[in-house]
């Protein structure tokens, strides 16, 4: 499931997972707030390729800049 620009309209923090996997690198944008035991992400974002850039992450990340954002970052890479 791609959930791509569903808006930020929560004062809230907000938490961003990374999951950093053998091919890709995968974001999700969640409330800080869970109200169930797994929560479903406000957005994702898959980075394709090798060098994904700053700016993609930066346009997607654009309306949540008023937000406390708390990272989470995972991988089953050992050497990530």
């Amino acid at each position: 499931m791609n959930k791509r620009k569903q808006p930020i309209k929560t004062p809230d923090p907000i938490f961003l997972a990374a999951d950093v996997g053998n091919a890709r690198i995968k974001l999700g944008l969640f409330d800080a707030v869970v109200a169930s035991a797994l929560p479903e992400p406000l957005r994702t974002l898959p980075l394709v390729g090798d060098r994904p850039t700053l700016d993609e992450i930066l346009s997607w990340l654009a309306d949540a800049a008023d937000n406390t954002l708390w990272w989470r970052i995972a991988s089953v890479n050992r050497p990530a």
